[in-house]
């Protein structure tokens, strides 16, 4: 059994890796973000309850999130594990997965922190444009329309979206810091931290994670 917790700077390539490690070790992915848009289909008390929250723009509560995520934990493809991307956030989330687990006689194996310079997560957000048209991404560093600013399948200007302008971007980052780095030192204080410089290529951080997984399963 592996279960793995993911963090990562926005840009820092959390869902690229998570892909890696879940065809590797065969576990499965487990995204609030994903948990939430399968919530919101359905019609029911919690789905009304976060949409409200959505509604306002206000964090939907850790205890709606500590409660969407034992449930997802007790279905049977995460008996051989999981990796957790999204979760948790907080000091407080961090200590309800800790009490959870151990009652059910699980543990964090490692954490795995891909660090990046906020430099290069600025650069590689405001990199991203969007087709208003077919919602086709594009980056324009490692993979730019063939004509500037103009979608090779339609012909329309690309846009950027509000998230991705670097002002926002900027705050994205001063929000994470803040939330992450308590995180990294109470991980830290258990030796499950596993720091890997994400500034690299994509298949050199992949070999990087690996190696660092390797070693955390035979220590």
């Amino acid at each position: 059994m592996l279960n793995i917790i993911l963090l990562g700077a926005p840009g820092a390539g959390k869902g690229t890796q998570a892909a890696n490690i879940i065809k590797k070790y065969k576990i499965p992915h487990i995204s609030t973000g994903d948990l939430f848009r399968a919530t919101l289909k359905q019609d029911n008390p919690i789905s009304r309850e976060i949409q409200k929250y959505i509604n306002k723009g206000r964090l939907v509560p850790d205890k709606i999130v500590i409660s969407m995520f034992k449930t997802r934990v007790q279905r049977p493809d995460c008996r051989s594990g999981f990796i957790s991307d999204g979760f948790p956030r907080n000091l407080f989330q961090v200590k309800a997965l800790d009490g959870y687990l151990e009652e059910i006689n699980r543990k964090i194996d490692a954490v795995i922190y891909l660090k990046l310079s906020s430099a290069e997560s600025l650069k590689r957000l405001t990199a991203r444009w969007l087709c208003p048209s077919c919602n086709r991404v594009y980056n324009m560093i490692t993979q730019p329309p063939k004509k500037d600013s103009v979608c090779d399948c339609c012909g329309v200007k690309l846009i950027q979206r509000k998230d991705d302008v670097p002002e926002t971007v900027k705050r994205r980052l001063a929000i994470y810091k803040k939330e992450t780095f308590p995180i990294l030192a109470y991980y830290s204080k258990q030796k499950k931290l596993l720091t890997i410089d994400a500034n690299a290529q994509v298949a050199v951080v992949s070999n990087r994670i690996k190696s660092a997984l390797k070693k955390a399963k035979n220590s």
